[in-house]
């Protein structure tokens, strides 16, 4: 999924800005265990999914709202 692979590339930039730094100031570990696990980003196809109420939308609406989430996978 992109949300992975733009993690990674954070991932991999804050690795390779900690490699250039003196020994002393790196960690020297990883934690293992966070007190609170990382929140994946929101995709903005998400956000459009979850302003949708189906259940309140007529058919056209319904239609619509389809044509717009299918144009945003597009771009």
């Amino acid at each position: 999924p992109k949300e992975v692979i733009v993690r990674a590339r954070q991932r991999l930039r804050e690795l390779e800005t900690s490699a250039q730094r003196p020994a002393e100031q790196q960690q020297s570990h990883l934690p293992l265990f966070d007190s609170e696990p990382p929140r994946p980003e929101t995709s903005e196809m998400e956000q459009l999914l979850q302003e949708i109420e189906p259940d309140e939308l007529s058919p056209r609406e319904a239609l619509e709202a389809l044509y717009r989430l299918k144009e945003k996978l597009e771009e």
